[in-house]
């Protein structure tokens, strides 16, 4: 899938919900989706899992010790698994998936699919530019720095996930 068709859907998503400003409320859409969030312990390196059910409420888990920037990118990715994924495939019956060092490697496909969608879902581009244009305005931060960290405390993502963000929408500080 292109990625203007991942961040389209996460974009309807979005206005489907009717959600028109930051931070946006995960929470809101997994119980209007019908899905269940559990968070329990998973390994370190485990963020979610997505447990897809075509008979039974799908559940997703989160890793109970991450940071809660963490938890909300990794429910997001998870939404994005939901939305998009195909029955064969990752999600086939009740199997579970797991997450791995793939997603950041760029190797993965469904993953890079995933991370799109959550990275669309919890910071679409127009929130940013709005964001942008209200922190410039205001004189808010004094550098790229502070603007990253400003903008990552206001969308409640990590200051990882923002500078990436930022990066794939062609700003750099």
């Amino acid at each position: 899938m292109r990625q203007e068709a991942i961040q389209r859907r996460a974009q309807i998503l979005l206005k489907e919900q009717g959600i028109e400003s930051w931070p946006v409320d995960v929470t809101k859409i997994v119980e209007t989706l019908g899905l269940n969030i559990l968070e329990t312990q998973l390994p370190d390196d485990t963020s979610g899992i997505l447990e897809k059910s075509e008979n039974n409420k799908s559940t997703i888990f989160v890793n109970k010790t991450h940071p809660p920037v963490r938890k909300r990118f990794t429910i997001a990715h998870e939404i994005g698994h939901y939305l998009l994924s195909s029955k064969n495939g990752i999600y086939v019956d009740k199997s579970i998936f797991f997450r791995d060092g793939k997603s950041q490697q760029a190797i993965d496909k469904e993953e890079m699919t995933a991370n799109c969608f959550a990275a669309e879902l919890l910071m679409p581009k127009s929130f940013i530019k709005k964001a942008l244009n209200k922190f410039v305005q205001n004189g808010i931060f004094d550098s790229g720095d502070d603007l990253v960290q400003t903008l990552s405390n206001e969308f409640k993502v990590s200051t990882t996930a923002m500078s990436i963000r930022l990066q794939n929408m062609g700003l750099s500080f």
